[in-house]
């Protein structure tokens, strides 16, 4: 009984190794959406079916949820510098975030709850439609044109505020532009040819069989049949002639890399698109009952309930976001010294 209960432990065990050693091998597969650049008390990361304590410089990754706890606060920056900073009890989920300096690039992350605070970075100053910020389970969807927006999720309701620019905003600008011309130098050059030095396969051809040394069709031998009252016929016999095919030996074939597409933008485009980038700062909140577009830094609008529109412009004031706004100064100056 006790070999059977330590052999058990040890298969358990062994099945709880596999199943972390797996989700790691596929987190360090994939590249990573975020860090964590400040964490203050309790702050936890649920990956799959795991809980991890979140701490300073870990990584992480689309699908991640964080959670804040009653002390808690953190500042998270993605790979684009895209900053987001979550105060007590909020809950916070990368659900997609794809980054390659492209024109595809994309990103949607979730505030389920708690106050919330965020810079936009490279990826919304290039193209605005490319990220999507989703306040509550349903309330609403933060369409970006701007670099500055603070809110708080409370239950079925919501407040978010369109606030001034950051000192970053020239920084991230100054790099979403370089990009911009990357892409338009990528889209201007001629395709190259692929070397001849590309790497080969080994193709195995099917089997050839010789036009002299074709087998001979199977042969149905018919026996001739005894009269006698006593004796059976004897059983019908097939005769399996043996294969005399030829075997060629394989060729080497070379196969080319597949060509990587380039998502073509002119130069006119890129020169309208940093126009914009200096453009005045707005966002548009919207829902399954209305929108509404915040554009003077200050204003913004209410959600109180998910089956509400959003309130027009206003001008508001939020302790909790106040607050926050403090921490991220407080944690700003910090990591200057």
């Amino acid at each position: 009984m006790l070999f059977f209960l330590k052999k058990t432990k040890f298969i358990l065990l062994f099945i709880l190794t596999c199943s972390i050693l797996a989700l790691s091998a596929q987190t360090s597969a994939r590249p990573f959406a975020a860090y964590a650049k400040k964490v203050v008390s309790k702050v936890i990361v649920h990956r799959g079916n795991q809980q991890i304590k979140l701490k300073k410089g870990l990584k992480l990754y689309q699908g991640d949820r964080l959670e804040t706890g009653k002390k808690g606060w953190v500042m998270i920056i993605f790979r684009d510098k895209t900053k987001f900073v979550l105060g007590r009890n909020a809950a916070f989920k990368i659900n997609h975030y794809h980054y390659t300096k492209r024109k595809k690039d994309n990103m949607f992350v979730s505030i389920l709850r708690g106050p919330f605070r965020f810079i936009s970075g490279i990826m919304a100053k290039k193209r605005h439609q490319s990220m999507q910020v989703k306040v509550g389970r349903r309330l609403a969807t933060i369409g970006i044109r701007g670099t500055h927006v603070a809110g708080e999720v409370i239950g079925d309701s919501s407040d978010i505020m369109l606030l001034e620019p950051e000192e970053e905003e020239e920084e991230i600008i100054a790099e979403a532009t370089e990009e911009l011309l990357e892409e338009v130098k990528l889209s201007e050059a001629k395709p190259v040819k692929p070397k001849t030095s590309a790497p080969v396969a080994y193709i195995k051809p099917e089997p050839k069989i010789s036009p002299k040394t074709s087998p001979p069709p199977v042969v149905y031998i018919k026996p001739e049949p005894k009269i006698s009252p006593r004796t059976s016929p004897p059983p019908v016999t097939y005769i399996k002639p043996k294969s005399n095919i030829t075997r060629i030996s394989p060729s080497i074939i070379p196969i080319q890399p597949e060509p990587v597409i380039i998502e073509k933008i002119t130069r006119q485009e890129a020169e309208k698109t940093i126009s914009e980038m200096k453009a005045p700062s707005s966002i548009k909140v919207e829902n399954d009952f209305g929108s509404v577009i915040i554009d003077k830094p200050g204003y913004g609008t209410n959600i109180p309930d998910a089956y509400s529109p959003p309130s027009p412009p206003r001008r508001m004031k939020l302790r909790t976001i106040s607050n926050l706004m403090r921490s991220m100064q407080r944690a700003r100056r910090m990591h200057r010294f």
